[in-house]
């Protein structure tokens, strides 16, 4: 290895930790959601029923289970977990809230169906959904400041290496940094051209070849490797695929220069191959029949109103 690239691994290792991953954040949330919930209702029930109606207990329990499904359930239909919501920049508790009020209204309704409101304590469930809501808002609140520092060390974004230092793959390297993506962090790029190549494109370092790139990824520096050389240059393209399907990485092709016009059209698959997907036809499927329905009925409406009209005029014409 040169001097050049033992120099850019070493940088590499010193300024990049592995990142956090956004599923285990996500399941480690869903955990302390539900242990907010059991805990408190348990908690509660201790403080305010054990002592004069300790027998519930098994009663209480089976209620808070239920409550803890239910609620697991609501939050995964309402998204409170998406990535997208998790990494927002705004404090988002109204998935949050606006899930638990659901799991509590379904409560109420299955313990009226049942006929087992009486059963339990108002104090108890009153204190219950009113303090795990507070609690839940707290610590979506503890938990957007938390995230929001993480991601500003970069603590959840892939470490990416660009392989392609041309036009291509400084116009990519710009348009990410433009972009703000918070999953996505570059630590530098790779050109088996690096002896033609500058020692740094877009303010990064060009680390060395694909076989450095290598190297890199099997001492685990490196979690995602984004190719950015032109579609035409197809056999360099499937070698250097070929190449790094060997080793433990995710591996994503950029799109041409065409694509960074077109950066809001996502891929379709059209034969099995991968097509960009511009633009849909105007009217399609369910609302070309909604449009064509609407047509027949309006002028069939414009018809009736029209008719004598029309009848006047033939007799005129007559």
């Amino acid at each position: 290895m040169t001097s050049r690239g033992i120099l850019s691994g070493t940088r590499v290792a010193e300024s990049n930790a592995a990142p956090i991953s956004p599923a285990i954040l996500g399941t480690l949330l869903r955990l302390l959601d539900l242990l907010v919930v059991g805990t408190l209702g348990l908690g509660i029930f201790f403080l305010y029923n054990y002592g004069h109606a300790p027998e519930a207990l098994s009663q209480y329990t089976a209620t808070i289970l239920v409550a803890m499904l239910i609620a697991s359930a609501l939050f995964q239909w309402t998204g409170v977990y998406a990535g997208e919501y998790l990494f927002s920049r705004r404090l988002n508790t109204d998935r949050m809230l606006s899930a638990w009020a659901m799991t509590c209204g379904v409560l109420l309704v299955i313990a009226f169906s049942l006929k087992i409101t009486d059963f339990y304590s108002r104090v108890w469930t009153i204190s219950w959904f009113v303090s795990s809501f507070a609690v839940l808002a707290i610590e979506r609140v503890a938990l957007a400041y938390l995230i929001g520092r993480l991601a500003r060390e970069g603590r959840f974004a892939k470490r990416t290496v660009v392989l392609g230092a041309g036009e291509l793959g400084q116009r990519l390297a710009n348009h990410l940094n433009r972009s703000g993506d918070q999953h996505t962090r570059i630590i530098g790029f790779v050109d088996d051209r690096h002896d033609r190549v500058a020692p740094e494109a877009e303010g990064y370092e060009v680390l060395g070849d694909s076989e450095h790139l290598i190297n890199l990824i099997r001492r685990n520096l490196v979690d995602q490797v984004i190719i950015a050389l032109p579609w035409q240059a197809e056999e360099r393209v499937q070698d250097l695929i070929r190449r790094l399907a060997m080793t433990p990485v995710t591996i994503r092709l950029a799109p041409d220069q065409v694509g960074f016009s077109l950066h809001e059209a996502a891929f379709a698959q059209v034969g099995g191959l991968p097509m960009l997907h511009v633009l849909d036809r105007p009217i399609s499927d369910w609302s070309y029949v909604a449009k064509t329905v609407e047509d027949r009925v309006l002028a069939s409406i414009a018809l009736i109103f029209v008719a004598p009209l029309f009848a006047v005029i033939a007799a005129a014409i007559k």
